[in-house]
Order: structure tokens, then C-alpha cells, then sequence
């Protein structure tokens, strides 16, 4: 029988995170989903797991015959599931409480192509950022989902490259669901899904220009986990992230950053990598330039997340500047921050209306992904 969905979840690292995400899917009720863990030549300890939990039918663990990296993992997670419908979850994340009895009252109304939302988000306790430990952001919105146009999620984070947190409002795999149809047919013109190494980035624009339909789900199914293991993270945290950063590195097919921007560790010139790769790949983006001036922007954002980082970025961008001959005095580069970054709790509105609610974990005991599943469920019920 051919599941409604798959859950695949591309593993390399963690047993710990990987048994709370997976305790996050076995809590969905229901028998029309399989789970696919792909473990890209991590330790025993992850096979180990997997069996210990699993349940007839539901738990599919493949290994990989060699590593793949991140990219190669969730290709090869993706090409081995059976579902109609397919996300991704890494094995630091989570679903929410029912969020498959969600995805099939929306399933049942309208059969969008693709359908997604923007997720919560969890911070694990040994999360590389100290100040982001323990911390859950809710995005505290109705049960309902609407349909609309994904490109225009592309145009905006094309558009606006100033507002670096674009990419997380794109319709990807690792914040939805994508049909079989539309992976296929994105199979059959690129030669594989994951068009580039950055790929929760790119599946949400290249869903975004080849959907026929799609939805948006405006109260999240999942939970994006923030651990020591977080290879996004680990670019922000220079000396703490290094490991992993390397590690992610050295899976890589192809540069993470493009040569016109040179080697650095900002999401700024990361971003703006993936915006010119895909502009140069796909004809529906042949139109979209990348502003140089906003890449800088963007590097001088991020000179205070890490003081290790400082002086560094502040070399990116000054070599940016050079390169292009841009006017110097248009950059204001932000003092070095001497103190300890606070944590910020409380309610918080956002420019396009949404409302998110920020807590502590740690004194609510919320110590991994599956309790963060547990406490937002019990707060939005």
C-alpha cells in the first residue's frame, strides 16, 4: 500500500536528537505514513536506535553506501521514500502534535502541489549560540490554510535580499509537503530534486517557480530544532561551530559561496550565493539580479551574533566594497558589542502580521524537541 505521506529524515550525527524527533512522528495518529531515516555513515548508535523503535511498516533506515554530505542525504533520503507527499524533517527537528491530521483535512479539501508554513522553532540546550538555549518561539496563528501563489514567496526573497529571514517564508521541503508529481517533474529537468548544496534554500525556490498549486498552512506542522549539530548555525559561531561547519564542508559537491563574493562565513553571502545560482539555472529567474550593496548590508548585520566573527566579517565586507568600487561611507559598520546577549522573552509582531510568542525552555523543563512538541500543543490547543 503506497503511504499518503513520507516522513524522511536524513541523519548523520545524533542518536539523542534523533530519538526526540522521532518519538515527535511515532506520536502522529494514523496508519498512512512511513518514516524513511537515512543514515549517511553516522555512528552505531543511530541504527541501534532505529531499531529499538521501530514499529512494523512505519520505520524504513537506510544506509548510505559511502558519505553523501547534506545535499547527497537528502537526495538520497527523498529518492528511497514511497508517499505522495513528502517532507523533510532534520534529526534535530520535530512535528507538531497532529499536524498530520492537519495536512489531511487540507489534503481532503483542495490538493495543492505543495503546501507549507513557516515553523516554530526550538533551540536545544546545547545549542552553539548560549543565548538562544532552551528558547521556543511559537508562531501562535489559526488552524486554517489558503491558498496562493509560491512564486510570489520567490519574488520576495529575491527582492528584498535586506530581509535575510526570506528564505525561511519560501515553500521548501523542510518547512512542507511536496507531491510526488511536482518532485518528479523537478527530477526530470534538473537531474535531481536538490538543485544545490544549500537545499532546504533551493527546494523552496525551485517548488516555488514549478508548482502548479500551492498552500499556505498559517499554524505551523513542525518544529525546526537548533542544536550543537545545526550545520546553519555553525557558520554564526566561529570557534563552537567549526567541527561542523568543516564537516559540512567536506560533503560538498560544488562551492557554498559563489566566486563573485568570496569565501565567508555570513548567511548574508551564503543567501545571495544560492539567489545567483538559481537566477543562472532557471530561465523563470533569468530577470532577478543580485544587489552587491545588500550583500554588504547584510555581513554588517551579522558582526555582533559572534565576536569571534568580528573582525572577519567586517574583511568580507570591506573586501566587497573594494572589489566593486562601491562608496564606503554608505556602510555604517556597527561597534564590536562588548556584553553578553540577553534572552528576549514575551510577544512579538512582525512586519507582515504575523505574531510570534518567545519563551525560556529551561525553566519549563523543556529540554528536547519532542517535550517543545508536547508544551506548544498544550499552549495553542
Amino acid at each position: 500500500m503506497i503511504p499518503q505521506f513520507s516522513i524522511c529524515i536524513p541523519a548523520y550525527r545524533n542518536p539523542v536528537t534523533l530519538e526526540a524527533c522521532l518519538r515527535t512522528v511515532l506520536d502522529q495518529p494514523g496508519d498512512d505514513f512511513e518514516i524513511v531515516v537515512s543514515d549517511d555513515q553516522g555512528p552505531p548508535g543511530i541504527r541501534t536506535l532505529v531499531e529499538r523503535l521501530a514499529q512494523p511498516d512505519r520505520i524504513r533506515y537506510l544506509r548510505t553506501p559511502q558519505r553523501l554530505g547534506l545535499r547527497g542525504n537528502f537526495e538520497h533520503c527523498v529518492t528511497h521514500s514511497r508517499g505522495r507527499y513528502i517532507t523533510i524533517l532534520g534529526d534535530d527537528d520535530g512535528l507538531c502534535r497532529n499536524a498530520l491530521e492537519v495536512a489531511r483535512t487540507l489534503l481532503a479539501s483542495t490538493q495543492p502541489e505543495v503546501f507549507f508554513w513557516f515553523p516554530h522553532i526550538y533551540w536545544w540546550p546545547d545549542a552553539l549560540l548560549p543565548h538562544k538555549r532552551w528558547m521556543v518561539y511559537v508562531h501562535a496563528h489559526a488552524k486554517t490554510a489558503r491558498l496562493i501563489d509560491p512564486r510570489e514567496y520567490v519574488d520576495r526573497f529575491f527582492d528584498d535580499p535586506r530581509n535575510v529571514w526570506l528564505f525561511e517564508r519560501l515553500p521548501s521541503i523542510y518547512n512542507g509537503f511536496v507531491c510526488r508529481a511536482l518532485l518528479e517533474r523537478i527530477k526530470h529537468r534538473t537531474g535531481s530534486y536538490f538543485c544545490d548544496e544549500v537545499a532546504d534554500v533551493s527546494s523552496g525556490i525551485v517548488n516555488g517557480i514549478m508548482a502548479t498549486s500551492a498552500a499556505l498552512v498559517e499554524r505551523p506542522l513542525s518544529i525546526r530544532g537548533l542544536s550543537a549539530s545545526s550545520s546553519g548555525v555553525a557558520f554564526r559561531s566561529k570557534q563552537a561551530g567549526r567541527r561542523v561547519s568543516d564537516d559540512f564542508l567536506q560533503g560538498m559537491r560544488t562551492p557554498l559561496c559563489a566566486p563573485e563574493l568570496g569565501e565567508s562565513s555570513a548567511l548574508a553571502v551564503h543567501l545571495a550565493s544560492v539567489r545567483l545560482r538559481a537566477a543562472r539555472q532557471f530561465a523563470e529567474l533569468a530577470d532577478k539580479a543580485i544587489r552587491v550593496p545588500d550583500v554588504v548590508h547584510g555581513i554588517l548585520g551579522e558582526l555582533n551574533e559572534d565576536p569571534a566573527r568580528y573582525d572577519e566579517l567586517v574583511a568580507d565586507a570591506q573586501q566587497l566594497v573594494t572589489r566593486y568600487g562601491l562608496a564606503g561611507s554608505e556602510f555604517v559598520v556597527p561597534p564590536r558589542f562588548s556584553g553578553e546577549h540577553a534572552k528576549l522573552v514575551g510577544v512579538e509582531a512582525l512586519e507582515d502580521g504575523w505574531v510570534f510568542i518567545a519563551f525560556d525552555g529551561e525553566p519549563l523543563g523543556i529540554g528536547d524537541i519532542h517535550q517543545a512538541a508536547l508544551f506548544i500543543d498544550s499552549l495553542l490547543r
